[in-house]
């Protein structure tokens, strides 16, 4: 695909993620960027799909970051999503496993 990433988290409660982390890097030497978003699903069934990270830096680069996330929907379910990127287009995308809190 071109683009490795992952993260963890801390369950504060059922409706707050702490020391969440994100990082990604791009595997191949192709013109094109990564990213990863954190998508989490809420009580009723919903996905929040929160902004893409984006890596901009090249080949063989990584990068990561440090957030919190908080939705008063609660939080079921979380997983990220990695993704190449020409411009502002999608080109494809993987999940991680999601983890149930």
């Amino acid at each position: 695909m071109g683009a490795v990433g992952g993260g963890n988290e801390n369950l504060k409660n059922s409706t707050t993620l702490t020391d969440v982390n994100l990082y990604v890097k791009d595997t191949r030497a192709d013109g094109h960027h990564v990213g990863i978003r954190l998508v989490t699903r809420r009580s009723n069934g919903t996905d929040h799909y929160w902004p893409w990270h984006k890596l901009y830096a090249g080949a063989g680069t990584t990068d990561s970051w440090y957030t919190t996330a908080t939705d008063s929907g609660g939080i079921k379910l979380v997983w990220r999503e990695v993704a190449v990127f020409e411009g502002d287009s999608n080109l494809g995308w993987c999940p991680t496993d999601p983890q149930a809190n």
